[in-house]
């Protein structure tokens, strides 16, 4: 390739990452270090600079951001056939590993432990056996030479120190093209083999993706090749559910799957989500998320370069993309385990940071990659992938804190070892079983209500406590604002002898104030000295009551064998101070000859002592003909924020005898039709109660022409024909008077 176009392409990546890369602040770099690093990697690009030492420069300076997102490499190149001796270097964090025929994974002395191997593997290799290095050098020194010597490789790299320093890793058993002999440490006998990898040349197996998980009886990791990104199951003599996730994308077969996981576990005891190896992608799990929390909250937010000429970020405002917004009476309240590993990056991190504000979720394992955000490809060069990172992210909570090259805060760090693999027992598994199986925790929490007078009414709290170990515990009630402010907490207690021990109870008085308030139940178990809070729980509210102010009758017609009544609802805010967000009213009858059409309708927001007409009406409609008057049992049940919190019922009598005369509740003279017409015309008109009607035609100059009815009639709607094949052609009016109602229409005979 031609200088100058080696120069076009390390160029236009590098402005590109100059103008918009969001990493500088937290890598410590400013425009001179920049400028320095820039510099370093051009001055090594001239005639003679081959193609493969071209793409190990761009990957090198790629490598250097420390982000996932942020890779340069020609694909050419690296999609050589890795044959012995060709000088490409694997990075085996998030590639598949069929180039290998086994799956490894690091342990704390940087050697590289066998998880699985293909059958018949070419180097006897087998589950915790060791991977040391090559030629009696181990792998974390060759990899860094293997680096200094510029030699061209993939992927990249990720953003956390210590699931970087896992990825370079990963790599050692994909590189047994660069050596003649592999040191091995055999799990069964203890030896040290070096053994010649020139046998690996016959090496032929199908994609093998490189998840550092053992597999566990009875729940097969996903097809992934074949779309599944999701399996599950329930743990072999446990009630506890298992759940691999492998990736974010396809949004909608993501969102499926988890979600069809997550509702299939919703019954059990415990919930191991293992995303160890996840891809990311974009899909948010409103679903699954729906099931799992039952609280709003806002979470991450993207930041983005201020401008060109800044390095530092500012807050793109997207917080809203990336809330948890679930269903308010839902909530998952076992225990969660997530499972991260450094092959759990993109939108996996964040999927990780989101679990973050679940109540039960703890995390085990290590860091995942610390690379999220959004990036961008250039596409204008043939053969080059050439992607960077665009933004970092912050959680709402913490503003300016940013979480690309950060360690993620694991709760129980483990991970493999040889003796655990030998025997196809996954460590980091057993730890969040026996987290789950000891935990001393509170679930299922119920209150006698969910609305109550300030200071007037007793909330009575009930829920289980479970004590696997029978140790003694303690159990409080705590009570929180919505906005977390502290307002009080009881001690609860276990009921009277003979009732069920795993049963617990606390009783208070509803706090004086109107509001919102959780329930979280904290429960101490004193022989490890440990306490676990199951936060927001449970929630109850002391504004309000909103309740129906009245409901009154607008109006009743038949159409074809239906009778309809349209009913118009009031409500009121019975409370003193507090405005009651957005509510919503839904009513339900238990008569099954009758149904409600319109029967939920928001109101939106209510203040205190406020009386408030819904613009729509409530729509029964029936065909039962046979009962005169009839009377509905209609329950109402009124939401705010699409919480229900009160409830009241009320018996409804419909009266179809007037329904079938058709009773109308305000005068009115439709027009006629057809209009123009020739020779007849339909007039109707509707009187609400009985009276003398006269309905006349007029002509032009206001002469009567036609009297159609002059008589008195009951209240009903009422129907005529006009036969005008007698009259001229022209413009006439109509006119109908019901004692002080008068009212005129134009109609047109048209010969």
């Amino acid at each position: 390739m031609p200088l100058a176009d080696k120069l076009l392409i390390f160029d236009q990546y590098a402005t590109a990452v100059q103008e918009e890369f969001d990493g500088f602040l937290s890598l410590g770099i400013d425009w001179l270090a920049w400028d320095s690093l820039r510099n370093h990697y051009r001055g090594q690009i001239n005639d003679s600079t081959s193609r493969g030492r071209f793409s190990a420069i761009m990957s090198h300076l790629a490598r250097d951001f420390r982000d996932a997102h942020t890779q340069a490499r020609d694909r050419v190149v690296i999609r050589t056939p890795l044959n012995p001796g060709v000088p490409v270097m694997v990075l085996s964090a998030y590639v598949t590993v069929e180039h290998f025929g086994a799956v490894i994974t690091a342990l704390p002395d940087s050697s590289l432990l066998v998880l699985r191997a293909v059958p018949n593997h070419p180097l006897g290799l087998q589950p915790g056996d060791i991977v040391l290095g090559y030629e009696g050098i181990p792998w974390k020194i060759l990899v860094q030479e293997l680096l200094q010597e510029g030699l061209p490789f993939f992927p990249s790299a990720v953003g956390a120190p210590s699931a970087d320093l896992d990825f370079l890793l990963l790599g050692a058993g994909m590189n047994w093209h660069l050596f003649n002999t592999i040191d091995i440490l055999k799990f069964s006998t203890g030896d040290t083999l070096h053994l010649p990898v020139a046998p690996m040349i016959n090496l032929n197996v199908p994609p093998m993706l490189n998840n550092e998980q053992v597999e566990i009886p009875g729940i097969p990791f996903p097809d992934y090749f074949n779309d599944q990104i999701v399996s599950y199951g329930i743990i072999n003599n446990t009630n506890i559910g298992y759940i691999y996730l492998y990736r974010e994308s396809p949004t909608a077969t993501a969102d499926q799957q988890f979600a069809q996981a997550v509702n299939a576990l919703g019954n059990t005891e415990g919930l191991i989500i293992d995303m160890r190896l996840n891809y990311g992608g974009w899909a948010l799990f409103d679903e699954a998320f729906d099931v799992l929390f039952n609280d709003f909250s806002f979470t991450i937010e993207d930041a983005y370069r201020s401008n060109y000429t800044s390095l530092s970020l500012s807050p793109s405002g997207n917080a809203t993309l990336f809330r948890i917004d679930p269903y308010p009476t839902s909530l998952y309240d076992h225990p969660i385990a997530i499972l991260l590993g450094p092959t759990c990056i993109s939108m996996g991190d964040i999927t990780a940071h989101r679990f973050q504000y679940h109540p039960t979720v703890r995390f085990f394992g290590k860091s995942p990659g610390a690379s999220m955000g959004d990036n961008l490809v250039i596409e204008n060069i043939p053969d080059w992938y050439l992607r960077y990172s665009i933004s970092d992210m912050f959680h709402i909570n913490r503003p300016g804190h940013y979480l690309n090259r950060m360690e993620f805060p694991i709760d129980y760090p483990v991970w493999h070892n040889p003796a655990d693999v030998a025997n196809n027992v996954d460590a980091v598994v057993e730890k969040a079983l026996s987290w789950m199986t000891d935990l001393v925790y509170g679930h299922d929490v119920t209150l006698n209500d969910i609305y109550f007078m300030p200071a007037m009414d007793t909330i009575n709290v009930q829920a289980i406590i479970e004590n696997p170990n029978d140790y003694p515990v303690s159990s409080k009630v705590i009570i929180n604002t919505v906005d977390s402010s502290y307002i009080d907490s009881v001690n609860m207690y276990r009921p009277l002898p003979g009732d069920t021990a795993e049963i617990w109870l606390a009783e208070f008085p509803a706090p004086a104030i109107e509001g919102y308030f959780w329930i979280s139940i904290s429960a101490y178990d004193s022989v490890n000295n440990k306490k676990f809070t199951t936060r927001n729980v449970n929630r109850f509210v002391t504004f309000g009551p909103i309740v129906k102010h009245g409901m009154q009758l607008v109006d009743s017609y038949k159409t074809g064998p239906f009778y309809f009544f349209e009913y118009e609802l009031i409500l009121r805010n019975d409370g003193q101070t507090t405005t009651v967000p957005n509510v919503r009213s839904d009513l339900s009858i238990s008569n099954s000859n009758y149904t409600i059409t319109n029967n939920s309708q928001v109101f939106g927001d209510i203040a205190a002592g406020q009386t408030l007409v819904n613009p729509q009406n409530y729509l029964f409609r029936t065909r039962q003909d046979s009962i005169l008057i009839d009377t509905l049992d209609v329950q109402f049940s009124f939401f705010s924020d699409d919480i229900l919190y009160w409830q009241t019922n009320q018996n409804m009598v419909v009266n179809l005898k007037r329904n079938m005369n058709n009773i109308p509740v305000a005068y009115n003279l439709s027009q006629n039709y057809p209009n123009p017409f020739n020779p007849t015309t339909t007039i109707e008109f509707s009187i609400p109660n009985s009276g003398f009607v006269t309905l006349k035609i007029y002509n032009i100059l206001g002469e009567e022409a036609a009297t159609l009815v002059s008589d008195r009639l009951s209240a009903g709607s009422y129907s005529y024909d006009w036969d005008a094949s007698k009259f001229a052609s022209g413009v006439y009016l109509y006119r109908l008077q019901v004692g002080d109602y008068v009212e005129t229409r134009r109609v047109v005979v048209m010969r």
